[in-house]
């Protein structure tokens, strides 16, 4: 089961990887005129983002780290769904192929991002569930002490929070 949370969470890193890689590549294809304010959030949502995945992978039980990649993540999302309706209703930007295939692959890379965090979570809680009804309750309070440490990692947008300010 560890190895199988090790593997989930590989896939989960993966899985933002490949999301950041396009998010990088879109903000290089658009117009530098083109919703610069919402680029410059997006670009800066990224670089958090990004930073909260490199301390994640250092320490990947640490539950403050992953509390931070997540709540970064969840802005990452916000902002570039705002960017990527912005980009949608413009027929000049969209029209060109590079930002069309960026947009297009963010977001499948969301889905998939998305789909490996459910993954992830749902191997934690498995394991956490396995050690503590299977094991023998001396075995469990050593095992669960290790399957505590594995932060569970959402960042769905929480849509009753006013403080992000959502359109869509």
């Amino acid at each position: 089961m560890r190895r199988h949370c090790d593997l989930a969470l590989e896939n989960l890193i993966e899985a933002i990887s490949r999301e950041h890689l396009i998010v990088g590549h879109l903000l290089d294809a658009l117009p530098k005129n083109f919703e610069s304010a919402r680029q410059i959030q997006l670009a800066d949502a990224y670089e958090k983002s990004a930073n909260a995945l490199r301390e994640l992978r250092l320490d990947t039980s640490n539950r403050a780290t992953a509390r931070i990649l997540a709540d970064e993540q969840c802005k990452l999302l916000v902002t570039s769904i705002q960017l990527q309706k912005k980009i949608q209703d413009d027929a000049d930007v969209i029209s060109r192929a590079t930002i069309q295939g960026c947009v297009q692959g963010l977001s499948q890379a969301q889905e998939k991002a998305h789909a490996a965090m459910t993954s992830y979570n749902l191997a934690v809680v498995s394991m956490a569930t396995h050690c503590e009804l299977l094991i023998p309750s001396l075995v469990c309070r050593w095992t669960l002490r290790d399957a505590c440490h594995r932060p569970l990692i959402n960042w769905i947008p929480d849509g009753s929070s006013s403080s992000m300010g959502y359109d869509f």
